[in-house]
């Protein structure tokens, strides 16, 4: 098991850009502590009203969230929530959006307009500035986990093995 140190938590949230490793790490970490795999999915990815709802009331439970990493730091002071933040080259990030063609940059940025830097860089770029300069010291339990990192782990697909992937798609298939 990679993730046993997070099975003190009952609720934990994963994010990050898009296309840094939110979905593998979501499932991995659930896999490892018996934990429900939720993705983003399960509150419509962009709803935020649903989101805050489900955060509130899961429970032994993983959730990928990238799109809600603006407000992840909401639930920070919490004792059973542990935020983690998936940490990826954002050269590799940019390739993998361009694979698979996503397309939701300036949908994102609109979450970070009120920020005087978001507008100039890319979005992956805008998270992580916002992760280091506000949201990681209003997480009590936060959590950074790079993305080269899960490769040891028995649910990791090698990078040559995973050129045809879609979004969402963690294994090979047959």
């Amino acid at each position: 098991m990679m993730f046993e140190y997070l099975g003190e938590f009952s609720r934990i949230l994963v994010t990050g850009p898009q296309r840094s490793g939110t979905t593998i790490a979501t499932r991995m970490i659930a896999a490892d502590l018996g934990y429900e795999f939720m993705p983003e999915e399960a509150f419509g990815a962009q709803n935020e009203v649903r989101w805050r709802e489900l955060v509130r009331s899961m429970k032994n439970a993983v959730l990928q969230c990238p799109a809600m990493c603006r407000y992840v730091h909401e639930f920070g002071a919490e004792d059973d929530l542990a935020a983690v933040l998936m940490l990826r080259p954002v050269d590799e990030i940019i390739g993998s959006q361009k694979r698979i063609g996503w397309t939701h940059e300036a949908e994102e940025r609109q979450r970070y307009v009120d920020l005087p830097y978001a507008q100039d860089v890319s979005i992956s770029v805008t998270k992580y500035s916002y992760w280091v300069q506000h949201q990681r010291a209003l997480i009590k339990h936060h959590y950074e986990v790079a993305y080269s990192s899960l490769a040891p782990h028995t649910l990791w697909t090698p990078e040559e093995m995973r050129w045809n992937f879609g979004p969402r798609q963690t294994e090979v298939r047959a």
